[in-house]
């Protein structure tokens, strides 16, 4: 008698311990964790969200948000796995200079206050105050906003006195 039968793979391969930290811009990536308990895992990453990266085995380098995909192909005798980790490209601190000697008169706002490119006042319409240095938060903002953050600091304007001049009506006075 002829017994037929079928010999399938095992379906017991998995991939444990997969582990990736987050970076930020412009430090070296961190590479992933993983074992499998058939095989060697291989990783892929992609972007999440609204983070676009289309899947590469090249580890990504710009801020976002993303996902490392470990996987283990099927081998002649065991069905592959694969397990996935998100993690996050934060971004980065820019390198930039307060804006200094900053000048106004009695009277103005601040948008009457001139800044140095990529500078910004948090609050354009308000007044300067009175005479003295004033101090108030301006926001840098990097022309590489995607990868790095806007920064706000506070800064010091010189407030100058407001000269007014009143015309002197002709006439006789009495002191």
């Amino acid at each position: 008698k002829t017994i037929e039968f079928e010999i399938t793979k095992a379906n017991v391969n998995a991939i444990t311990g997969l582990d990736i930290e987050g970076w930020t811009y412009g430090e070296d990536a961190k590479l992933p964790t993983a074992s499998a308990t058939f095989g060697t895992p291989n990783f892929t990453y992609v972007g999440t969200g609204k983070t676009n990266y289309q899947e590469s085995t090249t580890p990504p380098s710009n801020a976002g948000t993303y996902k490392v995909i470990a996987k283990v192909a099927d081998t002649a005798n065991f069905v592959g796995a694969s397990d996935e980790k998100t993690f996050t490209i934060a971004k980065a601190t820019p390198t930039y200079t307060a804006p200094v000697n900053l000048k106004a008169t009695y009277g103005d706002t601040l948008a009457d206050v001139t800044l140095p490119d990529g500078w910004s006042w948090k609050d354009a319409e308000t007044s300067v105050g009175n005479a003295g240095e004033q101090t108030f938060a301006a926001i840098f903002t990097p022309s590489d906003s995607a990868n790095y953050k806007t920064v706000e600091k506070d800064v010091t304007i010189t407030v100058a006195k407001k000269e007014v001049t009143e015309p002197v009506a002709s006439g006789s006075y009495t002191y």
